[in-house]
């Protein structure tokens, strides 16, 4: 049978990354673009090698069926990542909850399907992000497992609870379908970092790494995490496309949850590492990864890593 994947934004910057893992290992490769005529933002996926592009609008289920004819595996990283979003239902929970109940909708028609990989976040369990990064019922010591029950609160940012909700609905999904003729599996990323493989203006991860290496508090959305030195819970980029083609190839995966998250560090020290200085404080895991480890066979980068290939990348 012929090594397949069809990619909801596999164009974007975790989505670019995957595509390319894909394309490395011998997989035809589909994408998703919501439009052919913006070729700027998908040019650099057609460089890897031969890759179909495919228009597609999670938000209109016909055109998601359209998109997975000859699927055999699925991934779904196509919602928008960015914080304060200003018009919450228009920008993040129609595009994020709505596009997930639409993939999962047209997955159960697509006779080809075998796996559907689902890229959610740590925010999905832990909704408190940005403004705390810690459960205050839970404390701040408390070490996040796939077990841990969720929060989700109104005043949290739209962005979180539009992750909270759609995790909800495939949680919801695979707890009343145990069984199905395809798998389904959800991988929640932490923080993910490393240099874009494209030079699209959107990328939210690489203008965050930017802020904090710039420490740029004048920011309004920036300078509370300085004002509070708080932790971000990382994870390489190449990991979590690393992530996503294990969750592809292992087998018997349905209904499991993964963490992809590494290390912990304070903005401060974010700071001093973008700026090629050792840190001063402790690293620590605040969403354990032990999991993914055993049942994956993932072996985390630690953070330098992928913070001195963005420091490389943005100095050239």
């Amino acid at each position: 049978m012929k090594k397949q994947v069809s990619i909801i934004g596999g164009s974007g910057f975790i989505g670019s990354y995957i595509t390319r893992r894909f394309l490395d290992v011998g997989y035809e490769v589909k994408i998703a673009v919501t439009d052919q005529s913006k070729k700027d933002k998908f040019q650099h996926i057609l460089d890897m090698g031969p890759v179909e592009v495919v228009e597609c609008d999670v938000r209109e289920y016909d055109s998601v069926i359209r998109f997975l004819e000859g699927t055999h595996n699925l991934v779904h990283t196509g919602t928008p990542f960015f914080l304060g979003a200003e018009v919450e239902q228009e920008e993040m929970i129609i595009p994020t909850v709505n596009g997930t109940k639409n993939v999962i909708k047209a997955c159960q028609s697509a006779p080809d399907l075998q796996k559907l990989i689902i890229i959610a976040s740590i925010v999905a369990i832990n909704g408190h992000i940005p403004m705390m990064f810690y459960d205050p019922v839970k404390g701040e010591d408390h070490v996040f497992t796939e077990g841990d029950s969720t929060v989700s609160l109104k005043s949290h940012d739209p962005y979180c609870r539009a992750k909270y909700q759609a995790d909800q609905l495939v949680r919801k999904f695979v707890n009343e379908n145990p069984q199905l003729s395809f798998e389904i599996v959800s991988l929640y990323p932490g923080f993910v970092i490393g240099p874009p493989l494209s030079d699209r203006p959107d990328c939210t991860s690489s203008h965050l790494l930017y802020a904090f290496k710039n420490k740029m508090i004048e920011n309004p959305s920036i300078k509370p995490f300085f004002d509070q030195d708080t932790e971000f819970a990382m994870v390489a980029v190449k990991d979590v496309a690393e992530a996503t083609y294990k969750s592809v190839v292992t087998p018997n995966l349905h209904r499991e949850k993964f963490f992809i998250s590494n290390e912990t560090w304070r903005v401060s020290d974010i700071h001093r590492m973008l700026n090629g200085e050792n840190p001063r404080g402790k690293k620590w895991v605040m969403y354990s990864n032990n999991k993914a480890i055993k049942e994956l066979g993932l072996q985390f980068r630690p953070a330098f890593e992928p913070l001195t290939e963005y420091l490389e990348m943005a100095t050239v």
